[in-house]
C-alpha cells in the first residue's frame, strides 16, 4: 500500500526549507520560493521578483509533495513511516532522480544502516562552480538519517482509550500529553496525581502500591501508563 508523508516529515521539511514568499536564489543558484519550491507554478518557474502568499506557499508544498511520495513508493520497498518521511524529505531537497548507485543498492537490499550512511554523503552543492559542503545540508542530512533509523512506535490503543476516558471525566485537560508514552511530561505528574485525589486516595483505592515511588518522584513513563489505565477503570 502506498504511503503518504506524515506531519513529522512535513515538519522536518519545513524546518530546513524555511518559507520565503519572495523568490530567492538558494546556495546552489536555483530560484526558489515558498517552502523550497523550485517547480513551475501555473506553468511559470520561480524567478526574480516573483511573490506569493502564505496560503499559496502551504498549498504548493502539499501539492508538490505527491511527486516525491510517488518517487519513494516506486522504490518498491516496505518502508516504515519514519523511513518514508525521511526519504521524501531527502528527495524533496535533492530531486526524484537521486535514488541510484550505492544508495539505491542499499535500499533494495534493505541494509538500513548503510542507507542512512549513504544519505549523509549528500551534503554538498556547487558554489561558484566548486563542490562545497554546506553546513545547512549537513544538519539536514543528519536529521533525515536519524529519522530514517528511528524505530516507529506502535500506537498504544489501551493507553489512548484510558487517556480519552480521563479527559472526558476532566481528570486531565491536555489529552495529547498522556495518549502516548513518548509525549508524557514528567513535570505534569504531580498535577495528575492531585486531580486523581492524591497519593493517599490512590493507595487506598489500590491504584498504586509503592507510595515512596510517587512521593520521591522515581516514576517513569511505564509507571504513569499503568496509573492512567488502572485509574480509568474506576467506576
Amino acid at each position: 500500500m502506498a504511503l503518504k508523508i506524515s506531519q513529522t516529515g512535513i515538519n522536518l521539511i519545513k524546518q530546513f526549507e524555511g518559507c520565503q514568499l519572495k523568490a530567492y536564489k538558494c546556495p546552489a543558484g536555483v530560484w526558489t520560493i515558498g517552502w523550497g519550491t523550485t517547480e513551475p507554478i501555473n506553468g511559470v518557474k520561480p524567478h526574480q521578483g516573483m511573490v506569493i502568499t502564505q496560503a499559496q506557499a502551504d498549498s504548493l508544498l502539499v501539492n508538490h509533495l505527491k511527486a516525491y511520495e510517488d518517487a519513494v513508493n516506486k522504490l518498491g520497498t516496505n518502508f516504515n513511516q519514519n523511513q518514508f518521511d525521511a526519504l521524501v524529505s531527502f528527495c524533496y531537497n535533492l530531486g526524484t532522480g537521486i535514488f541510484k548507485g550505492n544508495l539505491l543498492k542499499a535500499i533494495k537490499e534493505e541494509y538500513w544502516s548503510n542507507v542512512a550512511s549513504q544519505m549523509l554523503l549528500y551534503n554538498k552543492a556547487r558554489v561558484n562552480g566548486a563542490l562545497t559542503e554546506l553546513k545547512g545540508l549537513t544538519r539536514r542530512r543528519q536529521a533525515e538519517s536519524e529519522l530514517f533509523l528511528k524505530q516507529c512506535v506502535k500506537e498504544d490503543l489501551e493507553l489512548k482509550k484510558a487517556a480519552q476516558l480521563l479527559y472526558k471525566r476532566k481528570v486531565i485537560s491536555v489529552l495529547g500529553a498522556w495518549e502516548s508514552m513518548d509525549n508524557m511530561k514528567l513535570e505534569y505528574v504531580p498535577g495528575l496525581l492531585k486531580n486523581m485525589g492524591g497519593i493517599d486516595r490512590l493507595v487506598k483505592d489500590k491504584i498504586i502500591s509503592d507510595r515512596l515511588l510517587w512521593e520521591y518522584k522515581q516514576y517513569n513513563a511505564n509507571h504513569i501508563r499503568a496509573l492512567i489505565i488502572k485509574y480509568s477503570k474506576l467506576g
